[in-house]
């Protein structure tokens, strides 16, 4: 197994540290494998983008706006876990943790505001790495008890070492679960990661001379955002949430809008995030699954760590 797959399922494991995430993975769980059925195919595991929003707030139907918008770190995790399990096997991998970035690519992601950095809303990055270099590691066949980031730290960390930045595609993604509060601020930063220009117009740095978007492929960072959302169900289908006006603007972002619903006029489920943004990726999650949840040409218990804690 190569090491994106590693980061793919450490990071998909990571979402279970956090407490709330993990008291209601029972309950999304369940939804997930109804919605999968017995053999979960590829078109079957991503088109899960389209079931998140119910999957997220199934029997929470009497909760409020106010109270789902507390629940957003639980929404990110959810996200970042479908994204490492679809990607598993392929050239990319999604993490909201710093840690499991390259150091080049955080300094090259850093924002200066008059000289000061400053930190923004923490959104999940989605790195494709395009170049030739690799880790191919073995897994024992027993996961049980592995703590895989641990084990395999020396190992991501060659990997990081040896990326150069005009080899990856970068995509911020950010998780929102209201509506209200989508719109300004994704695209202001947006606007500030189409380039490292911005030192010229704003007294705004990104990055350094040496590490900077430009770096990137495409030149830029693409900046995305997923939102349940919450609002009245014959709204959300008609596509008026959050509203027509900012659903246009937000079509602006350069790496798209989405919902974890299905499409609307306005509005495209998540599952097409990937062809919109990722080029050339080659899907193998639910290709090597047998009947009982485990993939045959993996350890038998990778399925269980991307499932379970």
């Amino acid at each position: 197994m190569n090491i994106i797959s590693i980061l793919n399922i450490i990071n998909a494991q990571e979402c279970f540290s956090n407490q709330s995430f993990n008291e209601n993975w029972t309950r999304y769980k369940e939804n997930i494998e109804n919605h999968l059925g017995f053999y979960p195919s590829q078109k079957k595991i991503l088109s899960i983008g389209s079931e998140l929003s119910s999957i997220f707030s199934k029997d929470d139907s009497e909760r409020g706006q106010k109270d789902v918008s507390v629940s957003g770190n639980i929404w990110s995790k959810l996200i970042n876990w479908y994204l490492n399990v679809c990607l598993l096997g392929t050239n990319c991998w999604a993490t909201n943790s710093m840690d499991l970035l390259p150091p080049q690519l955080k300094r090259a992601l850093e924002i200066k505001v008059n000289g000061e950095k400053i930190s923004k809303s923490k959104e999940i990055v989605i790195v494709q790495y395009t170049g030739r270099e690799n880790v191919n590691v073995t897994l024992p066949n027993d996961l049980s008890g592995v703590n895989l980031k641990e084990s395999y730290r020396e190992a991501y960390k060659s990997f990081f070492k040896k990326i150069k930045l005009n080899e990856i595609k970068v995509i911020l993604l950010s998780p929102k679960t209201v509506g209200s509060d989508m719109l300004a601020i994704p695209l202001f930063w947006n606007f500030c990661y189409k380039g490292n220009q911005m030192n010229s117009i704003f007294d705004i740095e990104i990055g350094n001379q040496q590490e900077n978007p430009e770096c990137f492929i495409d030149n830029r960072v693409y900046y995305s955002v997923v939102t349940v959302p919450t609002g009245k169900e014959d709204r959300i289908k008609a596509g008026t949430i959050p509203g027509k006006a900012q659903i246009n603007k937000l079509q602006m972002l350069d790496g798209g809008f989405y919902w974890g619903r299905t499409s609307s006029e306005k509005v495209r489920s998540f599952d097409n995030f990937f062809a919109d943004n990722l080029t050339s990726i080659l899907f193998h999650a639910g290709k090597d699954i047998s009947e009982n949840y485990e993939f045959t040409s993996y350890p038998r218990s990778v399925y269980y760590k991307l499932f379970n804690c």
